[in-house]
């Protein structure tokens, strides 16, 4: 049976994984970063799908995107999850890409 939410103590568990590796990746662990992008790679793709409905330009939108979180890693404040700056970020850099169209 596959479950469709995430339990109060899974939550808990992402969120002390990702405020690890931010403040690692922050501390310079490149490691930490790529981890970081493995687990919302999926995340970041499927939204740029919907958007672009192309893999080539969903590619080029992956990577614009994890270049926008990585030089503003240091502005996420963990008032969020992680999930949810990343999708913000993912949502607008879209909405950008678009319009510039």
């Amino acid at each position: 049976m596959a479950k469709s939410r995430l339990s109060t103590i899974e939550k808990l568990l992402v969120k002390k994984r990702d405020e690890f590796l931010v403040k690692s990746a922050l501390q310079g662990d490149s490691g930490a970063f790529e981890n970081l992008m493995e687990f919302y790679r999926k995340r970041v793709t499927a939204l740029g799908m919907s958007f672009f409905k192309n893999p080539d330009d969903t590619d080029d939108f992956v990577q614009e995107v994890f270049v926008k979180v990585y030089i503003h890693l240091a502005s996420f404040i963990f008032k969020s999850s992680f999930a949810t700056w990343v999708t913000k970020i993912a949502y607008n850099q879209a909405i950008s890409s678009i319009n510039r169209r």
